[in-house]
């Protein structure tokens, strides 16, 4: 779900004249499927997600930075304590991230 408020038709961030998603339409993203991720954070996102250095998220790398920020959401949500926090050790951080990264096709099972 994207806002076609600023990028129009053509799919064009009206923003950079490129085309993308930004961090005012991934923020609208992830608060639309439950993640509440600050506007801040989804700068950060883009800024480190972003593989072809145009201050805008290709469809690629929107669909990685989605999966990650929604598999660390359910991870964290899973974990969370009643005052909102997580207790993590190394390990747990490391397997956290680990599992957060999207697997190749073909690493895929189907049952």
């Amino acid at each position: 779900v994207v806002s076609t408020q600023s990028t129009g038709s053509s799919g064009i961030n009206a923003e950079y004249g490129v085309p993308g998603v930004n961090a005012t339409q991934l923020y609208t993203t992830l608060q639309a499927c439950g993640c509440g991720v600050p506007e801040t954070m989804c700068k950060t996102l883009v800024k480190n997600f972003d593989s072809r250095n145009m201050q805008a998220l290709g469809f690629d790398d929107y669909l990685r930075c989605c999966v990650t920020v929604q598999t660390l959401h359910k991870a964290f949500t899973h974990q969370q304590n009643p005052d909102g926090y997580i207790r993590l050790d190394l390990e747990g951080l490391v397997t956290m991230v680990i599992d957060s990264r999207p697997r190749p096709v073909e690493n895929l099972a189907f049952d």
